[in-house]
């Protein structure tokens, strides 16, 4: 800026230029430090048998219930009765199913199911189960807490069959008295970057909101 300042112009001739060459890397603003890559790489996630890293890490997307307003809760007790009357409310939905499917074949779940809101939130992998017949009860143990945003513990109803993508997480946390650490970090197409431990179960949108979510 002083530069600018004093030569007030680019045609004045005093105004010496250097023409920015890219490096290696395509840098040509801020050049980056080489030593970068000569870190510890934390995992591999390209090649997970490379030994060479400081961990040998388990790779998971956070929680994906599908069904937030039903699968959290701060209150426990509150949320058991939620699940409890969502898990009826879906049977009955199953015995409607199979009593029409006798009358009536092939038929599909979808012109079957109530879509009532405020009973249930229906998922493909839920409809599946529908067609399946498949009747679900109320599973004890599976009221863990999680971390559902950051700095935001809620209780959830951790289950294969209510919530939609469960991905590797039963293998981080297959109970609650496991005890274990996840890093947990923004994932691809998200803006910026961002890491964060918990000793919980995390949500898809534990780190950020959008493409990527919480990996």
């Amino acid at each position: 800026l002083t530069l600018v300042n004093k030569n007030r112009s680019f045609a004045n001739p005093a105004f010496q230029l250097k023409e920015l060459q890219p490096n290696e890397h395509g840098d040509w603003i801020n050049e980056r430090n080489d030593a970068f890559a000569e870190f510890i790489p934390l995992g591999d996630k390209d090649d997970k048998s490379n030994k060479a890293t400081f961990f040998v890490p388990i790779y998971s997307n956070g929680l994906k219930t599908q069904r937030d307003a039903w699968s959290y809760s701060f209150a426990q007790e509150k949320l058991s009765l939620r699940i409890k009357s969502m898990i009826d409310f879906y049977n009955e939905q199953v015995s409607q199913y199979q009593k029409a499917k006798a009358k009536s074949t092939p038929i599909n779940a979808t012109d079957i199911v109530s879509y009532d809101d405020t009973k249930i939130s229906w998922t493909r992998a839920l409809l599946w189960d529908v067609e399946k017949e498949r009747k679900h009860s109320f599973a004890n143990g599976t009221i863990v807490q999680s971390t559902y945003r950051p700095f935001h513990k809620q209780y959830l109803y951790f289950s294969r069959s209510f919530n939609e993508m469960v991905y590797q997480l039963p293998k981080l946390f297959p109970t609650p008295q496991h005890n274990n650490l996840v890093i947990c970090v923004t994932g691809e197409g998200n803006l910026g970057f961002g890491g964060l431990i918990s000793n919980l179960i995390p949500d898809l949108c534990f780190t950020k909101n959008g493409n990527g979510g919480s990996q």
